[in-house]
């Protein structure tokens, strides 16, 4: 909630503090504020008896007069001056100037009061247009035991169970919207918003900035897909080999939920429920693991058509017994790393280094399985046709040309560098020539 002052630019007033106090205490006062607002829970994590506001001190503000940090009925009270002002003697704000100096001078509530007004606002400077209220209230509405009682899982760890679905979510915010608007929108309007300064504009959030910003974090993995599916075109010189690639990293992760939900031992069985947003960020592994996975089988199969093998198995054989043992080192370590995480008693830290750890051991699976054989249905059937796959195919040979056209070269050069590594290629055709232009 935010109350500006469009009259003589300065909010930090007496008037104007009171009645951002009478606005604080309209909520708090409100017959059904108690099923709405934060309360402080006494029996962590199970969260089944309200922690009442004589048993929740802080010791820093007992000497102010300003003790508890909760109302009677165990709701956290709002984060605004009001308050600051309270808890340095001064709650009916008749030294304001003095109070603000020294909240200022406060190490553990300057920054708290800074945040509170408008960006200008300093000491030099001691007035803001704005003061901004933080009225905690929200879903969910019950506690756990409520969920998992209407999911008939009474008796079950809440700490494993992602029992606040969307079903209870949706329904709750639409009783929140209704709440609001019946109970706090006519004071708001009639109080602050009549066509008089100071006026008021508020929102209410529904969401957790932490996961929010996790969200925005999986929003950019479609992009990282395309990169990486895009380069591994381009250096495999193959589509269809490309699509077999990523194909197999994007089935690690049916197979990891597989066994992470049905199959991983627990205290109450087998298989977690608890499945955060940071198991989702684990893609972002998978994805450069996978991939480098693919390189490593793929490199060394192209490097082996110049060996005279008598036989596609004997390649084969070789191939798969120099890559596996490369591969299965760093996977083993990599999956160590993670599931040393289960160590933790933070359940979010807990399931991240498991689900990641799964990741990587299926991948290491699936580049051992289906990738040597799709590469091999590839060099077989697929390497020298000029259709389907081979149209595709002739994309990155086409670059290649192109290429070495710009840079003077004939056109059979662009086919004499297959026998250099692509890196090898730019840094001498491309990078190096830069460098001796621009030096």
């Amino acid at each position: 909630m935010m109350i500006k002052d469009f009259g003589s630019g300065n909010a930090l007033t007496k008037e104007n503090l009171a009645s951002l106090r009478e606005t604080e205490q309209h909520f708090l006062n409100e017959p059904k504020w108690p099923d709405f607002c934060v309360l402080t829970w006494a029996d962590y994590p199970y969260c089944n008896n309200v922690a009442k506001y004589n048993s929740l001190v802080n010791p820093m503000w007992a000497e102010t007069g300003m003790a508890n940090i909760t109302d009677q009925h165990g709701c956290l009270l709002p984060l605004s001056p009001v308050q600051l002002f309270a808890k340095y003697g001064d709650p009916d704000f008749d030294d304001i100037e003095g109070t603000i100096n020294k909240i200022l001078d406060s190490s553990s509530d300057q920054a708290a009061l800074i945040s509170y007004l408008s960006s200008d606002f300093s000491r030099e400077n001691p007035k803001s247009d704005l003061i901004k209220s933080i009225v905690l209230f929200g879903t969910p509405l019950h506690n756990a035991s409520y969920y998992m009682k209407e999911l008939g899982l009474v008796g079950q760890d809440p700490r494993r169970i992602d029992y606040y679905n969307d079903e209870f979510i949706e329904v709750e915010e639409a009783i929140l919207a209704d709440y609001m608007t019946e109970s706090h929108e006519p004071f708001l309007n009639k109080e602050y918003n009549a066509g008089v300064s100071p006026s008021v504009s508020y929102t209410y959030i529904g969401y957790s900035p932490l996961e929010a910003l996790v969200a925005e974090d999986m929003s950019k993995i479609l992009v990282s897909m395309v990169f990486v599916a895009s380069y591994m075109w381009y250096s495999v010189g193959s589509f269809f080999v490309a699509f077999c690639g990523m194909t197999q990293i994007f089935c690690s992760f049916f197979g990891a939920n597989l066994v992470y939900r049905f199959l991983w031992p627990t205290g109450e069985g087998f298989g977690f429920e608890y499945f955060t947003l940071f198991c989702g960020l684990s893609m972002f592994v998978l994805l450069g693991i996978g991939a480098d996975d693919v390189f490593v089988y793929w490199d060394t199969w192209a490097a082996s058509g110049k060996e005279g093998y008598k036989t596609t198995a004997d390649r084969l054989s070789d191939v798969y017994g120099h890559t596996v043992t490369a591969m299965l080192v760093t996977s083993v370590t990599t999956t160590i790393s993670f599931f040393s995480n289960l160590s933790s008693p933070f359940i979010g830290v807990k399931t991240f280094g498991l689900f990641s750890g799964l990741l990587v051991s299926i991948n290491f699976l699936n580049v051992c399985t289906f990738f040597p054989a799709a590469v091999l249905v590839y060099d077989r059937y697929l390497k020298e046709t000029k259709f389907a796959f081979g149209v595709f195919d002739s994309v990155p040979v086409m670059l290649s040309r192109a290429k070495a056209k710009v840079l003077g070269k004939k056109e059979e050069d662009a086919d004499g560098d297959e026998d250099h590594h692509k890196a090898v290629s730019f840094f001498r055709d491309t990078w190096t020539p830069f460098l001796d232009k621009h030096k």
